[in-house]
């Protein structure tokens, strides 16, 4: 279930970036997860360069740039760049996630030398709260704002 928090995000953003692909949105709420398995696949500190502060920045300025690069709109550039740090935002609320992973430590601060976070899902019930609390809202206002943009879209 932990995870599903991370989407909220992605279909929410649908409403401010309404000319990318929801897949793309989706994808790049979840892409320190994806790099992080990637790297982890490989045997790297997938910690150190997805979920500590510096690697999750550094990884949302290269989604903003390739962002910009692609469609030539420096908001858009932002905005995934933004998406893609959210990741970590929510993850430091969240972590350690001892509820599921008896033995997380949490995510890596700043200055990379302790892990650590706020603990929401150190509780099953923290877990069930935080993921509604992201993911609902985020589909409401992608379904809201998808319905609004198709009755405007017939008028």
């Amino acid at each position: 279930m932990a995870g599903l928090g991370h989407f909220g995000v992605g279909f929410a953003s649908k409403k401010i970036l309404p000319g990318i692909p929801l897949i793309i949105l989706l994808i790049m709420s979840m892409l320190l997860d994806l790099i992080w398995m990637i790297l982890n696949l490989m045997n790297l500190n997938a910690n150190f360069w997805t979920h500590s502060l510096v690697g999750a920045l550094g990884w949302s300025v290269i989604a903003g740039l390739i962002t910009l690069a692609i469609t030539k709109h420096p908001k858009k550039g932002i905005l995934i760049g933004s998406v893609v740090f959210s990741h970590w935002i929510i993850d430091f609320v969240t972590h350690p996630m001892t509820a599921i992973y008896p033995n997380d430590k949490g995510i890596l601060l700043p200055f990379q030398s302790t892990f650590g976070g706020l603990g929401m899902y150190s509780n099953l019930a923290g877990v069930i709260i935080g993921e509604m609390l992201l993911l609902v809202p985020g589909l409401l206002i992608y379904l809201v704002s998808r319905k609004k943009s198709k009755h405007v879209d017939k008028a």
